[in-house]
């Protein structure tokens, strides 16, 4: 039975003999195929050390859509400032992920999202946002 799922948070319990940047009881997040367990075996290169202010839950939100839109929009789209970026349903998943990358490499973002996710996407520091459900674009 495969199990499901890439997206992790946890606690080391246990290292590869060639892993020094890591130590049992580290806590850490991460993409690892099948991360629905409760146990997940990853390759060191694909942890990192949990920030100390998010918790385990918030962490393992982060990887598969944190990387989808910053290696979108960073590699393949090679987003820079004063370009102009277009995230089409910025309350989504990928989409806050999406906003503020884009952002941070000083990109001039609109984002799209329906009415009840305005406020969201606005406090993600959006240049604009466009409701798509009151300006008939949904």
């Amino acid at each position: 039975m495969r199990i499901r799922g890439t997206d992790s948070a946890g606690r080391v319990e246990g290292l590869g003999k060639d892993v020094t940047r890591l130590r049992p009881g580290d806590a850490v997040f991460g993409e690892a195929e099948g991360a629905f367990a409760a146990y997940v075996c990853a390759p060191a290169d694909m942890v990192e050390a949990k920030p100390a202010d998010l918790t385990f839950e918030q962490a393992a939100s982060v990887p598969l859509a944190g990387n989808t839109a910053l290696m979108g929009l960073r590699d393949l789209g090679r987003v820079r400032p004063v370009r102009r970026v277009l995230v089409n349903g910025a309350s989504g998943w990928v989409g806050t992920f999406a906003v503020q990358i884009a952002e941070a490499l000083g990109a001039e973002v609109t984002a799209v999202c329906g009415t009840r996710n305005v406020d969201l996407v606005r406090s993600l520091d959006a240049g604009h946002v466009v409701d798509c459900s009151r300006d008939g674009a949904c």
